[in-house]
């Protein structure tokens, strides 16, 4: 049977960003009519995609 998906679970963080990158980012996300946190959870998003696995095996490693 299909089912329409409701979204997605999510958990509320605080996290501390520079103003001059909140302001750049509440520009961008007003320019583009999307709330601030869709245009952060995109950005994440996509540099998560960006990353190169090699990158995350060796940064993972040099934190334990």
């Amino acid at each position: 049977m299909f089912k329409i998906a409701k979204g997605y679970t999510t958990v509320s963080k605080t996290i501390r960003l520079p103003e001059d990158t909140v302001n750049l980012l509440e520009s961008l996300a007003g320019e583009n009519n999307i709330s601030l946190n869709q245009l952060i959870n995109q950005c994440i998003q996509f540099s998560l995609s960006q990353l190169n696995p090699t990158e995350h095996t060796k940064n993972t490693e040099q934190q334990h």
